[in-house]
């Protein structure tokens, strides 16, 4: 394809979409397509179950791919005033997945309506306050990946040593 496109388990399973993981898709020239652009949120329109429709992801890049049929966006009016990290993880927080669940309709498929949606209360820290919280948890989770890391190494020693213990 002559465009990249986030897919639905990238929006699904990121809270900050992976660029990496974007695929090809031919966007032909009469076709109207809104690109993503950077701070935009990402949501999973639809799902077997309830727990799981409405994940968010954000948009941190500075290219501007499109998003697939199953997902639908969202962008701040001012992206000036929010932080996207914050917003990324404030998303996914308790208070608003359960807010989002609730928007949720359909008994063996649930869906999402963006329509819905904007009657989601959003409440904000000023910008100060989403950078300092935004930092934290940046920090917080690049501890996380360094001690999962080292779990991992120490994993595959483990079963290094008991290869050579028991072959």
């Amino acid at each position: 394809g002559n465009c990249k496109f986030i897919t639905y388990m990238n929006v699904y399973k990121n809270i900050i979409a992976d660029e990496s993981l974007c695929e090809s898709v031919k966007i032909k020239k009469e076709e109207k397509q809104n690109p993503v652009k950077y701070s935009d949120v990402l949501f999973t329109q639809s799902s077997e179950t309830l727990e799981e429709v409405g994940y968010t992801s954000v948009w941190t890049h500075s290219s501007q791919p499109y998003l697939n049929s199953f997902c639908f966006g969202y962008r701040f009016y001012d992206s000036v005033m929010t932080n996207p990290i914050f917003i990324a993880h404030y998303m996914r927080s308790n208070y608003i997945r359960k807010a989002i669940m609730k928007e949720g309709q359909g008994a063996t498929r649930v869906n999402l309506s963006a329509e819905r949606l904007k009657n989601l209360n959003i409440f904000l820290p000023d910008i100060k306050g989403q950078n300092k919280i935004a930092e934290f948890l940046s920090r917080l989770e690049n501890r996380i990946h360094k001690e999962e890391s080292v779990l991992e190494k120490m994993s595959t020693e483990k079963s290094s040593l008991l290869q050579k213990m028991f072959f």
